[in-house]
């Protein structure tokens, strides 16, 4: 796949490999957005890229549908038809073993880390059957 003109959305782009991820597709020449759940994390890592093109970011919670919808529809209009979705977004907690993780931080991370990925794929799915 030839990167120039093709957009990138990395969610759980604002830190860590989402944001390695997101350098290395700009660095290539790709038209990326990064997303997550925190503004000021989201624009310093924008704001960390200096090369061309610019990295853009917007603000997404993952488990929340309607979040999504508005962030895709924000890319396309941003950047246009997305050819490239990593889903980098989750969550961590410290207490993770059974005996310690209370029912509510389960749900909470099941949200984020699977139904999240879910909402996204099935966000994009269309789009990209669409262009092949």
């Amino acid at each position: 796949m030839q990167p120039t003109g093709r957009t990138a959305l990395v969610t759980g782009g604002g830190s860590g490999i989402g944001l390695g991820i997101a350098t290395a597709l700009a660095a290539d020449g790709w038209r990326v957005a990064i997303a997550g759940r925190r503004e000021q994390v989201l624009q310093q890592a924008s704001a960390s890229w200096s090369g061309t093109p610019p990295i853009l970011h917007h603000r997404v919670d993952v488990a929340d549908r309607d979040s999504v919808r508005r962030l895709f529809e924000w890319v396309k209009k941003s950047l246009g038809p997305i050819d490239l979705l990593i889903n980098a977004a989750g969550v961590n907690v410290p207490d993770r073993s059974m005996a310690d993780m209370a029912p509510e931080v389960w749900d909470q991370v099941m949200a984020i880390n699977a139904t999240g990925v879910y909402n996204c794929m099935q966000a994009i799915l269309p789009q990209m059957r669409q262009r092949r």
